[in-house]
């Protein structure tokens, strides 16, 4: 199954108006897009977004993904995210997999057709791709990390997003520990969560987790085994602006990927951890 692009813009008002702006003046439409901010709690699309059409996406095969080189973090999301991002084993099917690049063209994965499946699925030729994303929570500080797999062993799934979040105190705070982490159970469709996650599940700062056989698919739980190898972390705010707009808006095998706008805030409630803050006493 491909990609195909996410439809909510379709409704929103002006699009028409847009797509008359792409036809006149393609090269203007990057000046659409204002970068997005990672800090805040994004839910819903911009209104200024153009017509979908505008961002169609071409596939890239596992041959030509390279991962965007992790940058020098400048600002504390990038800190915190190249100190906590997460030590990934995979131990059952495809390694991951960059997922985008530049150009915003996708990563259109393996099929169960694909007669080299097995030998493309050995890891990627030029290096894999962790994708971050920060933002508040209530009051934590939550960071979001996925990856992308090719998959071939469902018959009509070409690729797979695994995600955990780990939650802070502070980004900024002196000496800060992991206090949970919540892990996307793609079988039962929750987050397992883990407040805090064991020292032997640790790799200093670093949860690890596993993406291991369960029943006919895969699961991602926490892990004390060490990673094969270190995927290049790219922050949100850091990625080109049409790789982030092709992430934000294509639908892979019906769901939005983790990071996106329309996904992010909901996940981020969905894998709180901790017990709710309790009412106010009226009484007092």
């Amino acid at each position: 199954m491909k990609a195909s692009v996410f439809p909510y813009i379709a409704l929103i008002a002006g699009a028409a108006v847009l797509a008359k702006e792409k036809s006149s003046n393609p090269d203007k439409v990057d000046q659409l897009f204002p970068e997005q901010n990672p800090s805040s709690t994004l839910g819903s699309p911009s209104a200024s977004k153009p017509d979908v059409k505008q961002w169609e996406v071409y596939p890239i095969d596992l041959e030509h993904a390279r991962p965007f080189p992790e940058p020098k973090p400048k600002t504390v999301t990038d800190m915190a995210g190249v100190k906590f991002k997460p030590h990934l084993h995979v131990s059952e099917g495809c390694f991951s997999f960059p997922a985008v690049n530049a150009a915003g063209k996708t990563n259109e994965g393996l099929t169960i057709e694909d007669g080299m499946a097995d030998i493309k699925c050995k890891g990627p030729k030029y290096g894999s791709q962790t994708f971050g994303r920060g933002t508040w929570h209530r009051d934590r500080w939550a960071m979001m990390f996925a990856w992308h797999f090719p998959t071939y062993n469902r018959k009509y799934e070409n690729y797979d997003w695994e995600h955990v979040v780990v939650w802070l105190r502070n980004p900024a705070g002196e000496n800060q520990t992991l206090e949970a982490v919540s892990i996307w159970d793609d079988v039962q469709r929750v987050y397992t969560k883990a407040v805090p996650p064991a020292r032997e599940f640790m790799a200093g700062s670093s949860v690890k987790v596993e993406l291991g056989k369960d029943g006919l698919r895969r699961k991602l739980r926490l892990s004390r085994l060490d990673s094969q190898f270190q995927p290049q972390l790219i922050m949100w705010d850091q990625l080109p602006e049409k790789a982030r707009h092709a992430l934000d808006t294509v639908v892979w095998n019906q769901m939005p990927m983790p990071l996106s706008d329309s996904r992010f805030t909901l996940a981020l409630e969905n894998a709180w951890p901790f017990a709710p803050a309790p009412l106010p006493d009226d009484s007092a």
